[in-house]
């Protein structure tokens, strides 16, 4: 007798997903408090509250949610979101419980790795992993997120330390080897985004402007608030209107 083998999928989550995702999601609320939001909302969530949240999954236009299946069955949900910057994204999930260490959680950020660099032409891909969560910064490091700095999620004494993670695309590689300049440093460079203005790179006030703020990551930091780099966010997301707005008579 020949057994079948089923083979994973990685697509979007529809409305016929709903019951198995809220099956997945029930029997893993205790292994999942790591992903900030997911398991304490799952652990004390009623059917409606489960129906409503999986609609608003669904209809959110800031953020793609898709499932890794075998078969019918849900291994895992990976999110895919607006980053910190129109160049970059930020990733996250979960893997249901009885399938972590089985290569689940780093088969799914790779395939949302290569979709937001490949598909949807991103530069980046941020990760928000937790200081004491070895195995998961373990897998992030296994495939090329590289940690940048530590953040706490509040100023309580008794807030969780976290640390912030990159992952570069193909094309930052490529333009980090060929401009001999750190992909941190460009990866939110405007100057990127098109091959016509690549050469901006060479430019000193260019590369001074959006170059990466924060000194080399050291596990050994005290941790930095977010605040540190806002400037930084501050420069990297304005837009055309924003400068214009900056002009002397602009009201």
């Amino acid at each position: 007798m020949q057994i079948e083998k089923i083979e994973k999928s990685f697509r979007m989550l529809s409305k016929t997903d709903f019951l198995e995702f809220k099956q997945a999601a029930m029997e893993s609320t205790d292994s999942n408090m790591e992903y900030l939001y997911f398991g304490q909302f799952f652990d004390k969530a009623n059917l409606v509250q489960m129906m409503n949240e999986y609609s608003f999954l669904l209809s959110d236009k800031t953020t793609d949610h898709y499932g890794l299946f075998e078969g019918r069955r849900l291994l895992g949900h990976v999110a895919i979101t607006f980053g910190q910057g129109p160049l970059g994204v930020e990733i996250y999930g979960w893997v249901r419980k009885g399938f972590q260490n089985k290569g689940i959680g780093e088969l799914g950020l790779n395939t949302a790795s290569a979709l937001a660099f490949n598909h949807k032409g991103f530069n980046y891909a941020t990760l928000v992993i937790n200081q004491n969560n070895m195995p998961s910064r373990a897998v992030a490091e296994k495939i090329g997120f590289k940690p940048a700095y530590l953040t706490k999620s509040s100023s309580s004494t008794n807030a969780q330390t976290f640390i912030v993670f990159y992952k570069y695309s193909p094309k930052i590689e490529q333009l980090s080897l060929r401009y001999k300049v750190d992909p941190l440093d460009i990866m939110n460079n405007p100057a990127t985004r098109y091959g016509s203005t690549h050469y901006l790179l060479k430019s000193e006030s260019v590369l001074e402007m959006y170059k990466w703020p924060l000194p080399p990551f050291v596990e050994e930091y005290s941790y930095l608030y977010e605040w540190l780099i806002m400037d930084y966010l501050g420069i990297v997301n304005l837009t055309p209107e924003d400068l214009d707005s900056m002009r002397p008579g602009v009201v």
